[in-house]
């Protein structure tokens, strides 16, 4: 791979993960109530969420925890779990691209 492609290529890439992660905190703050700016709003406000989506929601809760615990603070590691959630589904993507260049079934979900 030439210098020309792999600097589109990590262009490519940046513009991709900048868009999922304003995709992810979108979502994260109009579905599951939790903002960038590191307030959570109560389950109780919640009312619109599947018993699914308030089971995902207190997963994705668990880990603001976590990475909290870990010595971010609170917008700081909700930052951290916005990037996290976007790396995984960039990866997830890039692994389906690869396996359909490859002519591989996609997993079943």
């Amino acid at each position: 791979m030439d210098k020309s492609l792999r600097n589109t290529l990590r262009n490519v890439v940046t513009q991709c993960r900048k868009l999922l992660e304003e995709a992810v905190a979108e979502v994260l703050e109009g579905q599951f109530g939790i903002y960038t700016s590191g307030k959570v709003e109560d389950a109780s406000r919640m009312g619109h969420l599947s018993a699914d989506d308030l089971e995902y929601r207190e997963q994705l809760l668990i880990h603001l925890q976590h990475i909290q615990a870990a010595g971010f603070k609170v917008k700081d590691a909700v930052e951290q779990l916005v990037r996290e959630v976007a790396f995984t589904h960039l990866n997830r993507f890039c692994a389906y691209k690869m396996m359909e260049t490859r002519r591989r079934p996609r997993p079943p979900r």
